[in-house]
C-alpha cells in the first residue's frame, strides 16, 4: 500500500496495524503472502507462488529488481486449476534485500502500486490514478472523497482533481476562505511534482461526492 492511503487510514482509525495482501485469489491467496511484521512491505512466498515483474509491453522481458513493472504469477502447487504465467494487470516492484524481520523472501516494498489498465494518457504523459491518490492522501485538510476528471478543452486534455475538504480541518482554520485557497494551491503544487503536468484543483463540500466503497472508481474520463 502506498504511504498516502496508509497515512489516511491511520488518521481515521488511530495507531492501527495495516496489513497488505495479494488480490489475485487464483494464484495469490492470503496465506501465500504476508505483510512484513516490520512494515517494510509485502513478502512473496515464492516457494508457493513464483512472481515475475515484467515489462508491461512485453511479458517476455523481465524487469530488474527495483524497477516497476507488471505482475505475472505462476502457482507452483495448484493441481485443480493450474496457473502458469498468469497476467494479473497490477503494477509493482520487487527487491531482494535482507529484511529486519528475518525473512529471506523477496519483498514488494509498497505492495501493489495500482492497476495498469487504469493508466491515463494525458498530454502525452502516462498518469496513474494510484500516484494521484498517494499525493492527495498525504496532504492535511483533504476530505474522504475525491475524483479525477479528464476532459477536452479545444485540442488540449485537461486534468482536474475535485476533492472534498475535511470539515474538522476547516473548522479549526481562522479564515475558511483563505485556508481553502491555500489548500488548493498546495494540492496543485504537489500534483504537478507527482504527475509532471499542470492540474486544476477544485475543493467541494463534504458529502457532495458519492461515497466509494469496495473497488473505488474515482476517474471520470469525458474525452470519449
Amino acid at each position: 500500500m502506498l504511504e498516502g492511503p496508509r497515512a489516511a487510514i491511520r488518521q481515521a482509525f488511530g495507531d492501527v496495524r495495516i496489513l497488505d495482501t495479494g488480490n489475485t485469489s487464483e494464484c495469490f491467496p492470503t496465506q501465500m503472502n504476508s505483510s512484513c511484521s516490520e512494515e517494510t512491505g509485502v513478502h512473496v512466498f515464492e516457494d508457493e507462488v513464483f512472481l515475475e515483474v515484467v515489462n508491461p509491453g512485453d511479458s517476455a522481458v523481465g524487469q530488474r529488481d527495483g524497477d516497476r513493472g507488471a505482475t505475472v504469477y505462476t502457482a507452483l502447487w495448484r493441481r485443480s486449476q493450474p496457473m502458469i504465467r498468469f497476467w494479473a494487470g497490477d503494477e509493482t516492484y520487487l527487491v531482494r534485500e535482507p529484511c529486519p524481520c528475518g525473512r529471506t523472501y523477496p519483498l514488494l516494498p509498497q505492495g501493489l502500486l495500482g492497476r495498469l489498465d487504469d493508466m491515463l494518457l494525458v498530454r502525452g504523459a502516462n498518469i496513474y490514478p494510484s500516484a494521484i491518490e498517494d499525493t492527495v492522501r498525504r496532504i492535511s485538510g483533504v476530505g474522504a472523497e475525491y475524483r479525477v476528471v479528464v476532459e477536452k478543452s479545444g485540442a488540449m486534455d485537461e486534468l482536474t482533481i475535485e476533492s472534498e475538504w475535511d470539515p474538522h480541518w476547516l473548522a479549526a482554520q481562522p479564515e475558511a476562505g483563505v485556508a481553502c485557497r491555500v489548500l488548493e494551491q498546495t494540492l496543485r503544487d504537489a500534483l504537478r511534482k507527482t504527475v509532471g503536468l499542470r492540474c486544476e484543483v477544485r475543493l467541494v463540500e463534504p458529502g457532495s461526492q458519492e461515497s466509494q466503497v469496495f473497488k473505488a472508481r474515482r476517474v471520470i474520463d469525458r474525452r470519449v
